[in-house]
């Protein structure tokens, strides 16, 4: 298989994953890891190449889980060898997914718990089980089956986590953030934080950047109301035409974008996706490249031709059609990788529709 195609197959992969891991569920997610993983052990693909599309994984899954370090963070710093990377991967993700795919209520239940009383140093496995109103010995197992660990070690990842924020965003003394957090003793303290940052307190402090770091925690804090922006910009219900020959793509796009407010239109090639503009008048174009009877810009020429004024977006899997942004300017159309999640989609019409249509 030669550079290209192996490439075209691994985003179309990456794809696929990011589909369908979000929102994170306990079966579907952790299926949506196992099948990315088998793809990408079946292509004959470069550590580089695997390392960039792998990392664009991680920053996307970090929209929704604005945390610091991120997950891009712990996946540098976990860093062995170019050739683990697939397997660094999969522990990150694994680790998203077991903070925040739980399906068990009872282990919810006491994640919120945690969430809610780590800074307490009275904060205890066996204060959370009776709280609970379960023993301690039950709690643990559901956690170890759903969770990947006792509910100590998520009491104290909890902790340790929410000093690596206060380390990074402030000025906060060590001994300050320590005791914030629920910590009784530095010893504890730096020897738990080092296992699990690889990385003293004082050294990961000077090892971050406060502005990237403060970005990041103001994005999950103003998550809702980007959240409501969105929401009010898709309820004047938007005709969107997708034109892609991969049925799992449709599907699931069209089915998001309804939810959002959109009107949609589907074709799975170029002929099917001509006769629809003239029927739909669709007001944005979400255009695969690869279409099967023709490519992506030659469908976009024969729509400006036969009138078709919507803004388009060539939403591919294709790494080399960056390299044709010129014809893509030339049909009014940008170009927008396929390595991003529903929500970035979901924008990403938003914007086609607060473009001006073409003459």
């Amino acid at each position: 298989m030669n550079r290209s195609r192996a490439r075209f197959e691994l985003v179309t992969a990456g794809h696929h994953f990011l589909l369908h891991i979000w929102p994170f569920r306990p079966t579907t997610s952790f299926e949506a890891l196992r099948t990315f993983v088998m793809s990408v052990q079946q292509i004959g693909i470069s550590a580089a190449d695997l390392d960039a599309v792998l990392l664009r994984c991680l920053a996307v899954l970090n929209n929704h889980v604005a945390t610091v370090p991120t997950a891009v963070d712990r996946y540098l710093m976990n860093s062995r060898s170019p050739e683990d990377c697939l397997g660094r991967f999969q522990e990150c993700v694994e680790e998203l997914l077991r903070y925040y795919g739980v399906g068990d209520g009872a282990v919810q239940e006491a994640i919120h718990l945690i969430r809610q009383r780590y800074s307490d140093s009275a904060c205890t496995p066996r204060g959370i089980a009776t709280r609970l109103g379960i023993r301690l010995e039950t709690l643990d197992v559901k956690f170890k089956r759903h969770a990947g660990m006792t509910v100590s070690e998520r009491i104290r990842r909890t902790r340790l986590d929410a000093a690596a924020v206060l380390l990074a965003t402030t000025d906060k003394a060590v001994k300050e953030v320590w005791v914030q957090v629920g910590y009784n003793n530095h010893s504890n303290f730096d020897h738990d934080f080092k296992r699990r940052f690889q990385s003293t307190p004082r050294g990961y402090r000077r090892s971050t950047i406060r502005p990237a770091a403060q970005e990041i925690l103001g994005e999950r804090r103003h998550a809702a109301a980007r959240t409501a922006q969105v929401e009010n910009a898709s309820a004047n219900n938007g005709r969107v035409l997708i034109v892609d020959d991969d049925e799992s793509t449709r599907t699931t796009l069209a089915t998001w974008l309804r939810l959002q407010g959109h009107s949609v239109s589907l074709a799975s090639s170029g002929t099917e996706g001509l006769v629809a503009i003239q029927h739909f008048s669709p007001d944005a174009l979400l255009v695969d490249y690869h279409l099967g009877d023709m490519d992506g810009l030659q469908f976009l020429r024969s729509a400006r031709q036969q009138g078709g004024r919507a803004s388009a977006a060539l939403f591919t899997a294709d790494w080399e059609l960056f390299e044709r942004s010129s014809e893509a300017v030339d049909v009014h159309a940008l170009i927008a990788s396929k390595l991003c999640d529903l929500d970035q989609v979901n924008d990403l019409v938003i914007y086609l529709r607060g473009q001006p249509t073409e003459p």
